[in-house]
């Protein structure tokens, strides 16, 4: 399986990957960068609804 990462780090280290609503390329700043990740097909993958997210957790 294929992950995308955009971000304006060029590693995962510490990171998590999450599925972003992107409208537009315009949206991206300049300085972030795309970033390919093979994972294995047996990964799991959580989702988490945005309304059990701390109010917060935006900018924590």
């Amino acid at each position: 399986m294929v992950l995308w990462r955009i971000s304006n780090h060029a590693d995962l280290k510490g990171e998590t990957l999450l599925r972003q609503e992107i409208g537009s390329t315009a949206d991206v700043p300049d300085t972030y960068q795309l970033l390919r990740v093979q994972v294995d097909d047996g990964v799991t993958i959580s989702e988490i609804a945005e309304a059990t997210c701390p109010p917060e957790w935006r900018d924590d």
